[in-house]
């Protein structure tokens, strides 16, 4: 396909705006994607939380092969929680998991199990008409939403009553790591939604996001779309009539125009290239989301296999005090998996390790951030006890280190990586998609990013309907 016209414009290479190309693709409509992923992905196992039936789907819908698709594996154990006094593995079957707490937690035990049979014999159908509500579009699926959680709210105070002290905090262990925040009005109903064994799954990608990514872009271009590398560093909107008729990228010598335009990249990101119209400050006050809460920071090591513990799972949390605020060293994943041949020999894993700090913390100096990661390593030989002398970081590199999984190895390089991770509050309000350019949409990693996979689906699928509307009225005038 030609890069001098298309019927839809994707720049950015986040999984939701993927998914919406490869769907209007296969629906007949001409796709150019322009791939802004600078960066090898830094989170190569893309465990994805909760459950992923519409991801599922979704996959079926596009009709991949087969052997494509082995590149995912459901993990047996969906994660690892370690704190100074327990070690429990997440598991699928509720059985197996209720064994877990007694192990770690005997005198939780009964509430637990109490608490999960509430769930599954009085409530399961109304928690799943409650979250298939999500996201809420309208006051009257607002309104319904609102009943219905106080009436499940009621009904578990009145069975099962408050969890004992020593499980909370594991409980809002996990309640982070699926949703970055409390998204809820009551902690206890966002438990009970998304702490059902079977509903705490993740999956192994081999070869990470990026691999993932991959398959929407063979797909794309097997419906005769295409994909250009280009980094977004500069380049222009074309506007008329208040529409976005393309952009002109400054590595081409001509514009690519379009019929549809798609910003797949983070909003703020957009926001700061859109020329200041009256227009595009009317989209910078409707669709950028609130302030980020902070970023999340990576570290990335390799190590031998043979050196992991065998009670170790590929999906770890580290709480070192219960406590206190889950940040900084206090509240460490690592995620750990085969790394790419081209940094390391067979027999290796790469440790990709993150944590979060709080906004007005992330601009510290190169010293503050470095004794944060000695305390990170210092954590993670506690956990591998004989890891000490193996132990090699490749991100951030030290000193005159120069194995990396990224082009370069600058403390710049690393505040750069981690501002394209920001944070958001939860929302359960579906965000805005359109922009008062009438054929531009918007999609991005920070709208429902707290829902994972299954947040790209939902907002990919909405942009769809959206320009599929559109296109549909185009065609009848």
């Amino acid at each position: 396909m030609s890069l001098n016209f298309c019927d839809l414009l994707v720049i950015g290479s986040d999984l939701s705006g993927l998914i919406a190309a490869t769907l209007l693709a296969k629906r007949g409509l001409s796709v150019v994607i322009i791939d802004d992923d600078a960066y090898l992905d830094n989170e190569p196992n893309g465990p994805t939380g909760l459950h992923s039936r519409l991801f599922k789907s979704l996959l079926g819908k596009l009709a991949f092969p087969e052997a494509r698709l082995q590149i995912i594996h459901k993990n047996n154990v969906a994660f690892q929680v370690i704190s100074p006094k327990s070690r429990i593995d997440i598991l699928p079957k509720q059985e197996d998991f209720l064994k877990e707490i007694e192990r770690e937690f005997p005198e939780t035990r009964q509430w637990y199990e109490n608490f999960l049979n509430e769930i599954e014999f009085t409530h399961r159908q109304d928690l799943e008409i409650l979250f298939g509500l999500l996201p809420l579009h309208n006051q009257r699926e607002r309104h319904h939403f609102a009943q219905l959680q106080q009436k499940i709210l009621d009904a578990m105070e009145k069975s099962i009553g408050t969890p004992p002290d020593s499980l909370v905090s594991f409980l809002n262990a996990q309640i982070l790591l699926h949703t970055n925040g409390i998204l809820l009005p009551h902690p206890r109903l966002q438990w009970l939604a998304l702490l059902l064994p079977d509903y705490n799954e993740t999956f192994n990608i081999r070869g990470g996001i990026a691999a993932l990514k991959r398959l929407f872009y063979e797909k794309i271009e097997y419906y005769g779309g295409s994909v250009y590398q280009d980094p977004l560093t500069n380049y222009e909107f074309i506007l008329q009539n208040n529409l976005i008729r393309g952009i002109q990228l400054s590595r081409l010598g001509f514009p690519t125009h379009c019929r549809y335009f798609l910003s797949n990249i983070p909003i703020h990101h957009l926001a700061s290239r859109l020329p200041q119209t009256f227009l595009s400050r009317l989209i910078n006050r409707t669709l950028i989301p609130s302030p980020s809460r902070g970023h999340q920071y990576y570290l990335q090591f390799l190590l031998p296999y043979k050196f992991l513990p065998v009670p170790m799972h590929d999906n770890v949390i580290v709480i070192q005090n219960p406590h206190e605020a889950f940040e900084g060293p206090n509240y460490v994943k690592i995620n750990v998996s085969p790394p790419p041949k081209v940094i390391a020999s067979e027999g290796q894993a790469l440790l990709t390790i993150s944590y979060f700090l709080k906004k007005e913390d992330y601009e510290m100096i190169p010293s503050r951030f470095e004794s944060i990661h000695e305390e990170i390593e210092e954590i993670v030989n506690q956990i591998i006890p004989f890891a000490k002398e193996h132990l090699q970081r490749v991100f951030p590199a030290k000193g005159e280190q120069s194995d990396s999984l990224f082009p370069e190895s600058s403390f710049n390089d690393f505040i750069k990586l981690s501002h394209r991770h920001p944070l958001y509050e939860p929302t359960i309000h579906s965000p805005k998609l359109s922009s008062p350019y009438s054929n531009h949409y918007v999609l991005g990693p920070d709208l429902l990013s707290w829902l994972g996979t299954e947040g790209k689906v939902l907002t990919a699928q909405k942009a769809v309907d959206l320009i599929w509307k559109a296109e549909s009225k185009r065609k009848k005038l």
